[in-house]
């Protein structure tokens, strides 16, 4: 009779042991999840921050190229996840001014990229109209010659999402992606490329070769080419100039040459 009590005592203890157990480790993880889902929500509202501060300091996000402070402050909203009735559903019907809005701080890592004696070109992934990952050209200070502003991008917003696939998002970039950043942009799954000024030595998008949008391939892109072209254009060309002065000096030579008529991303 005792032994047949003891029996469901013990089982039940066990059971409340176990239970205690699995409570606490359910804790501990949902702990954890709130640990880092806040961290992140700090990491992306401290990058969009970073992106809008220096946007809205320098010329590519001015108050002459985007209109009127409160149509900016909408856009604040926008790049933060926001939304403001009219204004809002407004500016996201404006697909080529939000297209000219987050190239601008594409083209910022550009100028980020040749502040630290990098070729300058910049990139941002957009998410749900969110800056989801940004990089620039790193490969001379890294040491490592996959370091493009679009790989960079790439990774910094999959490691972000918790999946290599990035099936809604838009990937911004300064110039056309060579080879290497094209097959990346399929791999990943990128719904939509916008791109600035044209590769004409290496673009492998449109001017030498046609990955994103080739029919042999089981991922094509939508391709948005030219926008803020120009000012891309300006950042290359100023880069390369300036670089063939400093290597002219150095050789004794006071002579400067002509930009190159074709802009890369190439050394």
């Amino acid at each position: 009779m005792v032994a047949t009590s003891a029996a469901p005592r013990a089982a039940d203890q066990v059971f409340r042991v176990t239970r205690l157990k699995l409570c606490g480790e359910f804790i501990h993880l949902f702990y954890e999840f709130l640990i880092r889902r806040r961290h992140d929500e700090i990491l992306h509202q401290n990058r969009t921050d970073a992106l809008l501060d220096r946007g809205y300091s320098r010329q590519y996000h001015s108050p002459s190229r985007f209109g009127a402070p409160d149509r900016q402050m909408a856009k604040r909203n926008v790049a933060n996840g926001e939304t403001n009735g009219d204004t809002t559903a407004d500016l996201l019907r404006d697909s080529d001014e939000n297209d000219r809005f987050f190239m601008g701080f594409a083209l910022n890592e550009a100028q980020l990229a040749r502040d630290a004696g990098e070729v300058p070109i910049g990139a941002v992934i957009v998410i749900d109209n969110q800056i989801a990952g940004s990089g620039r050209n790193h490969p001379i200070g890294s040491n490592d010659p996959t370091a493009h502003a679009e790989i960079i991008a790439l990774r910094e917003t999959a490691r972000r999402r918790g999946n290599y696939r990035l099936t809604e998002a838009t990937l911004y970039v300064t110039i056309e992606p060579c080879a290497m950043c094209a097959g990346a942009i399929v791999n990943a799954r990128i719904k939509r490329l916008v791109y600035g000024a044209a590769d004409l030595r290496a673009g492998g998008v449109d001017t030498v070769f046609q990955i994103c949008t080739n029919s042999s391939l089981n991922h094509r892109v939508e391709v948005t080419s030219g926008v803020l072209a120009e000012e891309g254009r300006q950042l290359m060309q100023a880069f390369f100039k300036q670089r063939r002065k400093t290597k002219s000096a150095e050789n004794g030579d006071d002579g400067v040459d002509g930009d190159q008529p074709g802009i890369t991303s190439e050394e």
